[in-house]
């Protein structure tokens, strides 16, 4: 479920506090004080530090950081699926859920009506959704292309294999496997 700004806010006030026991003036000190200069390095080093999960982190740095709202990646995820096909965003919701749970290394970026997913800053997956389908393009060299799915040509790379949907229950266990895998090979 989409909330609105105010209630994201209170959520992400309330997640922080009950994780780390102090308010976001002083997560923000904190941060200053390791040196932190992007929403990324903020986000990486609140999941680490305090585990706060993905989506809590990113929305976090953009309250610490409002002035660089924008940075090399664009926007925050939930901006994103805020103007995504609304037929799609409780599918996206829950596949980013799982996603973010692989490592804490793990990130989720956007740019335009992409989402790339990275490890260590080693992109192992996009996704967008196109015309009312959702295609996720993921980094798998060297591994058989399972049945379906297509595999890319050199120009794709570091991407290697396609999976295309078109409709939410295409979403298994299966997939977020395969994207599973091609996080574990990113690095």
């Amino acid at each position: 479920m989409l909330m609105s700004t105010n209630d994201q806010h209170q959520s992400v006030h309330q997640a922080l506090s009950h994780k780390t026991g102090r308010s976001l003036e002083e997560i923000s000190l904190l941060a200053k004080a390791e040196g932190l200069l992007t929403h990324n390095e903020v986000a990486a080093w609140l999941k680490q530090e305090f585990e706060i999960e993905h989506g809590h982190a990113t929305a976090i740095s953009h309250l610490i950081m409002p002035d660089a709202s924008t940075d090399a990646a664009g926007t925050d995820f939930y901006h994103w699926l805020s103007r995504a096909d609304a037929d799609w965003r409780p599918a996206l919701e829950e596949l980013a859920s799982k996603v973010e749970h692989f490592g804490m290394d793990c990130t989720i970026m956007t740019y335009k009506h992409q989402l790339h997913l990275q490890r260590g800053g080693h992109e192992f997956a996009r996704l967008c959704v196109v015309a009312g389908r959702l295609q996720i393009d993921v980094a798998l060299p060297g591994a058989p292309v399972r049945s379906g799915f297509q595999a890319l040509d050199a120009d794709d790379e570091p991407f290697t294999d396609r999976f295309s949907a078109t409709v939410q229950q295409q979403i298994s266990d299966e997939l977020v496997s395969w994207l599973r895998q091609a996080y574990d090979r990113a690095i």
